[in-house]
């Protein structure tokens, strides 16, 4: 049996009924995408989004396009509650791709956004206008297991173009807006495929100029993200705006530009990320304290170079951080604080407020520290402005042409970085430091050179404590210093060289040369602190000089020149010189034993002008050398020191001996002597202190002591040569003494006088006064040679001087004893030596005795024994006493004294003109008492 063939004709209708039904299927769905499904779409859209974000969305139309399977969606707009735009955009347009159904992933061909924009206000208390919506999405439930994995999903293109981001600020008096627009973002080939990468780039300008570029891959399965980004020429004044309320400081000026390549990663092992090549820069940069227009710091440029951070290893390495001319200008102000500090501090403190109010962090593992190296820090001519505003007259100290350069600083354990830092002090002094630091533990390794560092600009602070003034000098010094971090007691070591040169000081009076000093130069300082100690191998004093003037009106001007000044301010504060003492002070904890090998003076010359003294007196002292060896601050060692030099060229002084200046009175002996002093040079004292000038003379004194548990032994031995006074001076301040006489006496046969004067006490007691004793010596001398003459008289020829000074005669006679002409003899022997003085002969007679031997009323024998050169008779007739005749009795003392004249000029061959006869002197002496002859000295 056969089948009958299919009618042809019947097959073509079968197809056609087919066409048509697709054809109106299509037809169909095309009416439907694009006339039926937008305008029942739009109000269900703006209603489902109204509900899920809490605020009024609107759309302005919805377009659909069934044949290329894409949408768009016109000016959707989110409000705010009253009703201001939010966020939104002017068109999104979205293409898919059929090809969904054979990769069995959603394809989008094309996702468009256009003009999008969003607004986000900080408003006044620190809310924000999207803190509603925050607190509605983080309701949202998490998505259950199932869910969270990523669907299958590729996004051709997706892109952003002309969007707009705006930011205003109303937590100030003022508001702050800030437009970041336009904005382009494009993304492709964007996959939720494992394995898919896309690319992606986000560019736009930021407020007042600034750019920014992120571009690079984006892999989301697993997530992997790595490109680049960069900003540039951003407005830091701009950005200040939004936190001037918070911060003391204020930014004037000022660009940052940023860029780096950036990697991260999240899988099984949790998140990396890693940060290349990457860069920030400063430019003009200019800080100040709020209100002020004084630029406190200046950054023409800064720039960090090659930034490369991982999170993994936690390492952050920075190839090169550079500066060029920077500025810093800061004050120590009169209220005692930095003004830098003062600023800073501020906000810092308002930071770790912050920090503390936060809640503590759960007890989770410490996180690994991070290491950080900077491969190298580069400043140059770098400057630095302080001023010091405590003083009455402000100091101002400028470093200045600093260049620094710092190699591998790093914060791994045992690291150690190159140092090198040259920098000018007041544009004069340099100073260069060379070494090695090291952070981790912190410790350093310093070489130090300042090279004619200038004294003249810290005049303010000697100002405020002198009335003298620096008017030139330098600083110079060399020196290693090392410190060694170690817990809490930190060791620091310095050694090396210290120098001062060239120095000149002036007093107010200006006075020339008043102080100058060559150099003075400590050579071998070894300084430990934790254990403490300073040893010093040599100090050497060269060419000092001071020139020391007493004006009319008795004022000195070294007294007057480093007396305390009274401030002229009312601070109370310390300024920069005084803290840096008191931290020293602080970090020299305990006592700090030193020690001094050896302390050389070369050549001192000092000039002493009185011009309070008629006629003006001037002197000049030179010390050619001086040594002290083995200075200690241990009381039980002693340093030997010797002293040579001269006054006005001719006298020498020498002094040697040993002390402890730290502890002088438990143990020191000294030994000073001056040979050839010219008492001439000193007659404006002399004539008024003593009454007379000096015409001729040399002093020389030698003197030693010796101190040993406060308890003072001393000697001065004093000598004058040819001492001659001249012309007398009536001068009202003149010492009442017998000078003239006093020096008659005391000079030897030679014209010297030679005085001896002992000092011995002991310090503590009140009663000892050095300077009183030396005073009541030589005074008390002076004076008891001019008031007893004869006692000062040693004894001649088996005579006391107290003998010398009186002649007896036999009762009524004038004839000489024998005893009595060896005491003249002795006498005359004793005034041929000293031709200064002038002998007084005063005879006398007794009223009673010699007045009844003259009368004859009571006669009497020679005394036994004695034998007189003349022969006289004796008296045989007694006569009442009340009827002496007094010219027999003044006859009888003539007599006398004539008869010892004769003698001392005829005899014993003294001058004549050297020995006065006195008138006689008639007195009633008691019975049985011989007549006598007295002598008094007197000086020429």
């Amino acid at each position: 049996m056969t089948k009958n063939p299919e009618n042809p004709t019947v097959n073509f209708c079968r197809w056609k009924k087919i066409a048509l039904i697709l054809s109106g299927l299509f037809l169909l769905y095309v009416m439907v995408g694009f006339w039926a499904v937008p305008p029942f779409l739009k109000p269900q859209l703006e209603k489902q989004l109204t509900n899920i974000s809490g605020r009024k969305v609107t759309i302005g139309a919805i377009k659909l396009n069934p044949l290329v399977l894409s949408a768009t969606i016109s000016n959707l707009t989110v409000h705010e509650t009253d009703g201001t735009p939010f966020i939104g955009f002017d068109s999104l347009y979205v293409n898919l791709q059929l090809s969904s159904i054979f990769r069995w992933a959603g394809t989008v061909k094309e996702i468009r956004l256009s003009a999008p924009f969003a607004v986000l206000q900080l408003m006044p208390g620190g809310k924000m206008n999207i803190d509603d919506l925050i607190a509605r999405f983080s309701r949202t439930a998490p998505p259950s297991e199932k869910e969270r994995g990523l669907p299958r999903a590729i996004i051709a293109r997706f892109e952003v173009i002309d969007g707009k981001f705006t930011f205003t600020d109303l937590s100030f008096s003022e508001p702050v807006h800030d437009v970041i627009t336009p904005i382009t973002f494009t993304l492709e080939n964007l996959s939720t495929l494992e394995g898919r990468q896309g690319q992606f780039r986000f560019t736009g300008d930021g407020p007042i100029g600034g750019q920014f570029d992120l571009s690079g891959n984006l892999e989301l399965n697993p997530l992997n993200l790595q490109g680049r980004f960069f900003t540039k020429g951003a407005q830091l004044i701009h950005h200040w705006e939004h936190i001037k309320n918070l911060v003391s400081f204020q930014i004037l000026n000022g660009t940052i530009s940023m860029s780096a390549d950036f990697f991260a990663a999240i899988d099984d092992n949790g998140l990396s990320a890693r940060l290349e090549n990457g860069t920030v820069q400063l430019n003009n940069f200019e800080l100040t304290d709020k209100g002020s227009d004084t630029v406190l710091i200046d950054l023409p440029v800064f720039s960090v170079e090659g930034i490369h951070s991982d999170l993994k290893t936690h390492e952050v390495i920075i190839e090169k951080v550079q500066t060029t001319t920077p500025r810093i200008e800061s004050w120590l102000a009169s209220d005692g604080t930095f003004a830098l500090q003062k600023m800073l501090m501020t906000d810092l403190e308002k930071l770790m407020e912050i920090k503390d109010a936060k809640p503590p962090a759960p007890d989770d593992a410490p996180a690994p520290a991070w290491q950080v190296t900077l491969e190298k820090i580069e400043a140059t001519n770098w400057e630095l402005a302080f001023e010091d505003r405590i003083l009455t007259r402000p100091a101002k100290i400028a470093v200045n042409g600093t260049h620094a350069l710092v190699k591998d600083l790093s914060t791994q354990k045992g690291a150690q970085a190159n140092v090198r830092v040259s920098m000018q002090i007041n544009k004069q002094g340099q100073v260069n430091v060379d070494g090695t630091a090291g952070i981790n533990p912190l410790q350093a390794d310093m070489k130090v050179v300042a090279k004619k560092i200038a004294l003249k600009p810290f005049q303010p602070y000697v100002d405020d404590a002198v009335n003298a003034r620096i008017t030139s000098g330098v600083a110079s010094g060399t020196g290693r210093i090392r410190y060694h971090g170690k817990d809490a007691k930190p060791q620091i070591n310095v050694d090396g060289e210290f120098s001062v040169d060239e120095i000149e000081v002036q007093d107010q009076l200006q006075t020339d040369d008043f102080m100058t000093l060559k150099q003075l130069k400590t050579s071998g300082i070894a300084l430990e602190l934790l254990p403490n100690r300073l040893r010093v191998s040599e100090v050497l004093i060269d060419r000092p000089h001071a020139s020391v003037t007493i004006d009319e009106a008795g004022v000195i001007n070294v007294i007057n020149a480093f007396a305390s000044v009274e401030k002229q301010n009312d601070s109370n504060k310390e300024n920069l010189l005084k803290r840096i003492v008191n931290f020293l002070i602080m970090e020299f904890k305990g006592p700090m034993p030193i020690h001094v090998d050896r302390i050389l003076l070369d050549r001192f010359t000092g000039n002493f002008m009185d011009a309070s003294i008629f006629p003006l007196f001037r002197t000049r002292m030179e010390i050619t050398e001086g040594a002290i060896n083995g200075l200690s601050s241990k009381s039980s060692e002693r340093a030997d020191f010797k002293i040579t030099g001269n006054i006005d060229q001719t006298a020498t002084i020498e002094a040697s001996g040993q002390m402890n200046p730290m502890n002088a009175l438990k143990y020191s002996k000294v030994n000073l002597s001056l040979k050839n002093f010219a008492l001439p040079s000193i007659s404006p004292y002399s004539g008024k202190y003593i009454g007379y000038k000096i015409d001729n003379g040399n002093l020389h004194t030698n003197l030693k002591y010796k101190v040993s548990d406060d308890q003072v032994d001393g000697d001065n031995i004093i000598t004058i040569d040819e001492l001659a006074l001249g012309k007398a001076v009536d001068s009202p301040d003149a010492l009442n003494l017998p000078i003239k006489l006093g020096v008659a006496l005391l000079k030897d046969r030679n014209g010297r006088i030679a005085l001896q004067v002992p000092v011995v006490g002991n310090v503590k007691d009140p009663q000892f006064d050095y300077a009183k004793t030396i005073k009541s010596a030589l005074t008390g001398t002076i004076e008891k040679a001019g008031s007893q003459p004869f006692a000062a008289i040693k004894k001649i020829d088996g005579f006391t001087g107290e003998q010398l000074k009186i002649v007896a005669f036999d009762v009524g006679l004038s004839a000489l004893r024998e005893t009595e002409t060896r005491k003249l003899d002795a006498l005359a022997s004793y005034l041929k030596e000293k031709e200064a003085l002038i002998l007084g002969i005063v005879g006398m007679a007794d009223r009673i005795m010699d007045g009844a031997a003259v009368m004859g009323k009571s006669p009497l024998k020679n005394a036994a024994g004695s034998k007189s050169q003349d022969k006289e008779k004796t008296p045989i007739e007694a006569v009442s006493v009340d009827s002496v005749d007094n010219k027999r009795l003044e006859a009888l003392a003539q007599r006398r004294a004539a008869k010892v004249h004769t003698y001392l000029v005829e005899k014993a061959g003294m001058d004549s003109s050297r020995i006065n006869i006195e008138p006689v002197q008639i007195k009633s002496n008691p019975p049985d008492k011989d007549g006598f002859v007295v002598f008094n000295l007197s000086a020429k």
